[in-house]
């Protein structure tokens, strides 16, 4: 297997400066007010010859310095090259950036090619280059401010060259300079031997212009092989705001950092008469959203004030990870709001002849869709793809030259470990390839590779990473003992990513996490933090803090690398914590049981809910894992799960974990059925028929109790039943009352639904395949594009239902149904295109915002009342579906 090679390191390309990039790209030369050029003028006219002279001791002076913290015989390296101090050129001097000038390059030269003539060894060579490049900037600014007389010409040159930062136009260069210094100087997080900038490659996407969907030459989903060359492309020729997303871990933020790079390097390389205005904001970093977009985003950048920092110029406004802004007030009012106001703006500028506006959204694919109605006007939609085999050679490539591995990775030594379903994930990829040149990692890997007869899970990957991050990181450390076994350095990790979760935050600050820890240490049962002070908790958090799992404590801050490792760890934790809230059950005494559980399942997941793309697989990975334990809590999990239906504990419980019942009320009761469901698929039909001799699962007892379900979840949100994805396979929904239910898409395969109440029900794309639907009562009821293969549909009412494309492929049905003209028992349909793909229309999209703004209505009424939500829900059913 791949090892590090002991051989010396290849020089990197003369692009890999960032310096020198960076400021070629944001030259702040380029922007000469009148009075700042005068002033130059004026100094220069003066003290030319004392600048330039003592700019080049500056520079020698640093170098020597740098050199001696090397602890190197510099007397070659640093001798002043020839021609002498005059030919210093002052134009090509910027003071944020020193080491672009000649002058540095030729410095840096000689003392590279000093090292490799005395030591015989070009890795030395490249090792000083690091480390001069590294510190040569810190050393400069030390070093004029140390001897401020000595080098008084040159800092009065450099002084009044950085007043110009001091204008709106300086700022946004500085600001635009911290995004790509970033990306040039930056560590990975995950490896900091890495920066973004030397592994990135250009993931594939699908594209879409959504302002022609709707018209008769609506544009299908086109591939784009080259991301950031689309996203240039796209902003050129496009005011419309531009929406990226995809799965985590696949490199969208990455490549709106990319796409900054690019910008400005366009610019320069085309010599754009007017500069672009590149703004870069992180959601989580943003304030309360309740206020003026303006003054949200003025708090992170002060220089835009007021609309008028817009008006004629040209600016790309980006706002990363709209995923990373979780609902923590109970409502996603003010996100959607802060959105479509920013969609708004844009339309507003874009109106003027002399401004362009382009703003660009990342977040992950189930947000997206989540916020879709904030998005008020036609945009562009990108979906990144998973890395091809192409892409992730490219990427091992890179890896492997500048991690010096030899031989080199290649995608087969990934497949020879069962991991090639994997790969394809950018972050997966990362720690994968990081495991397979490591001696610890290599042997767990094997030991799975061994064990595994096919793919390995995703969830079985993380969990393996978290035992090698002990092993490898954790073992090493001084303060290894506060944690003395895997077990406790994992659980600890665990209950630090479910204070994330519960928070609703990616980064939390190191006081409210111990705060948190220390409030519920009953229910988390972290022994090292017992009886202990807060200093010496926040010492421990900074000890944890070695392992790549965190960003580090910077502003005392906690956050983890990625929001996929936090997300394995929060579902550990819920199935830990599950277990013990859950070990006295007792199901002779239901009521006293279910009423011990209920305070510590509202606490669990009423305040936050669980997220389907950021914790179903994960989930599903750790039943079938754990399965036996899973299996264990299905029963109390069942029992509390009909006992919330009837809202029986949410007078005592709820009102802790936020102001809005109906929303902890519905967080509680989805989470609990994902889990319940999960747990169930993963029986036969042998042990199925043991739980349930009837043979279909029964969650929901009354013939409304499924009704009223359906009806509270979207008391919370536009599609809030819809966007679970819910699997009801196998389900007994047999005389319950659906009339006017919203079913699309849902999946019911198998399901029981003899004698059902449909009428007028919606169940467009809805998955049908084998359902017993035997004397069930489908009047008027929407069955477009349907799935009803191998169904019972005998004695059911069809009067009016709509079948258009439904497919009734071995469907029973009554021999002397009328079905409606073309529909025959043989006509398919193409699934590929199945679900809720359209875009809302915009008389569609106000017509349920009023209805949203009803119910939300509704809801905050009953917050006032103490009585039983489940009953005025049906009280006031109707009047809720005619508004539907």
């Amino acid at each position: 297997m791949a090892r590090p090679a002991p051989k010396s390191k290849a020089r990197r390309p003369s692009l890999k400066d960032p310096e020198w990039w960076t400021s070629i790209a944001v030259d702040l030369l380029d922007f000469k007010p009148a009075s700042l050029a005068k002033n130059l003028s004026k100094l220069l006219k003066t003290d030319r010859p004392d600048i330039e002279k003592t700019l080049t001791r500056l520079y020698t002076d640093t170098f020597a310095a740098c050199l001696r913290q090397w602890e190197t015989d510099t007397t070659a390296a640093t001798k002043a090259p020839k021609p002498t101090a005059k030919a210093f050129d002052l134009g090509a001097f910027h003071p944020h950036f020193p080491m672009r000038h000649p002058f540095f390059s030729d410095l840096l030269n000689r003392a590279r090619q000093h090292m490799v003539k005395t030591s015989g060894n070009e890795a030395t060579g490249q090792q000083i280059e690091d480390h001069i490049r590294f510190e040569f900037g810190r050393f400069f600014n030390l070093t004029r401010m140390a001897n401020s007389q000595t080098y008084a010409a040159a800092n009065a040159y450099i002084d009044l060259i950085r007043s110009g930062y001091d204008t709106p136009e300086g700022q946004v260069i500085a600001h635009t300079n911290t995004v790509l210094n970033a990306l040039a100087h930056d560590p990975l997080p995950i490896d900091p031997d890495l920066t973004l900038w030397d592994l990135y490659v250009t993931p594939t996407a699908r594209y879409w212009d959504t302002g022609t969907l709707d018209k008769a030459n609506a544009q299908e989903a086109e591939t784009v092989e080259y991301l950031i060359a689309s996203l240039l492309k796209t902003l050129g020729n496009s005011t419309a705001p531009i929406i990226i997303h995809g799965q985590p871990g696949h490199g969208k933020s990455s490549s709106v950092r990319m796409l900054t790079h690019a910008i400005v390097t366009q610019e320069r390389r085309t010599r754009a008469p007017q500069r672009t205005q590149v703004l870069f904001y992180e959601f989580k970093e943003l304030g309360r959203l309740d206020r003026n977009e303006l003054q949200i985003l003025a708090e992170r950048t002060p220089f835009l004030r007021d609309v008028n920092f817009f008006h004629g110029q040209r600016t790309v406004l980006i706002l990363d990870g709209m995923d990373e802004r979780q609902i923590t007030d109970g409502s996603d009012i003010a996100l959607k709001e802060f959105v479509r106001h920013l969609f708004t703006l844009a339309d507003h500028m874009n109106r003027r002849d002399d401004t362009r506006l382009n703003l660009v959204f990342t977040g992950h694919s189930q947000f997206v869709r989540h916020v879709q109605s904030a998005f008020s006007t036609a945009y562009h939609l990108y979906e990144i793809q998973d890395f091809t085999s192409g892409q992730i050679e490219s990427w091992l490539q890179k890896y492997c030259v500048l991690k010096q591995v030899s031989p080199a990775l290649t995608a087969k030594d990934f497949e020879a470990k069962h991991l090639n379903d994997l790969i394809s994930q950018p972050i997966l990829l990362t720690i994968t390839a990081m495991m397979l040149v490591d001696a610890q990692g290599q042997a767990l890997l094997n030991n799975l590779s061994a064990e595994s007869e096919g793919a390995i899970s995703r969830g079985v990957i993380y969990r393996t990473i978290i035992t090698w991050t002990y092993l490898k990181k954790w073992q090493h450390h001084p303060s290894r003992e506060a944690l003395p076994d895997e077990s406790a350095y994992t659980h600890f990790l665990r209950m630090i990513a479910f204070v994330l979760f519960r928070e609703g935050q990616e980064s939390v600050k190191t006081s409210t996490l111990i705060e948190a820890l220390k409030a519920n240490n009953e229910l988390y049962d972290l022994e090292v933090i017992r009886n202990k002070d807060d200093e010496t908790i926040k010492d421990l958090c900074c000890h944890v803090a070695v392992s790549f799992f965190f960003k580090g404590l910077e502003d005392n801050v906690f956050a983890f690398i990625h929001k996929s490792i936090k997300d394995y760890l929060t579902v550990e934790a819920w199935f830990v914590l599950l277990q013990d809230i859950t070990g006295t059950f007792d199901a002779r005494r239901l009521d006293r049981s279910c009423e011990a559980m209920a305070g510590d399942l509202y606490f669990l997941f009423g305040h936050q809910a669980i997220v389907l793309e950021d914790h179903l697989e994960f989930l599903e990975d750790l039943i079938a894992v754990r399965k036996d334990e899973a299996r264990r809590l299905f029963a109390p999990l069942t029992a509390l799960f009909k006992a919330v239906q009837n809202h029986q504990y949410l007078l005592k419980h709820g009102g802790a974990q936020g102001p809005n019942p109906v929303l902890t009320e519905v967080n509680l009761l989805t989470s609990l059925l994902h889990l319940l469901t999960m747990i169930l698929h993963g029986y036969s039909d042998e042990e199925q028929q043991v739980i349930f001799p009837d043979g279909y699962p029964k969650f929901f007892d009354e013939s409304d109790d499924f009704h009223r379900f359906i009806s509270l979840l979207q008391t919370t949100g536009i599609d809030r039943f819809y966007n679970e994805r819910f699997d009801f396979r196998h389900f007994d929904f047999s005389d319950a009352n659906l009339a006017g239910a919203d079913l699309g898409d849902v999946n019911l395969a198998g399901a029981n639904l003899q004698g059902a109440n449909l009428r007028l029900a919606n169940l467009q794309w809805a998955d049908l395949e084998g359902a017993d639907l035997e004397g069930a009562d489908l009047e008027g009821a929407n069955l477009q594009d349907a799935y009803l293969e191998g169904a019972n549909l005998r004695l059911a009412n069809l009067l009016q239902a709509y079948l258009a494309g439904a497919n009734l492929q071995g469907a029973e049905l009554d021999e002397d149904v009328q079905l409606p003209e073309g529909i025959g028992d043989t006509m398919s349909i193409d699934r590929t295109n199945s679900g809720k793909t359209q875009l809302i229309t915009p008389d569609d999209l106000k017509q349920r915002l009023e209805w949203m703004a009803q119910i939300q209505s509704f809801g905050r009424r009953l917050a006032d009342r103490q009585v039983r939500l489940g009953d005025l829900i049906l009280e006031g059913r109707e009047e809720l579906e005619e508004r539907a």
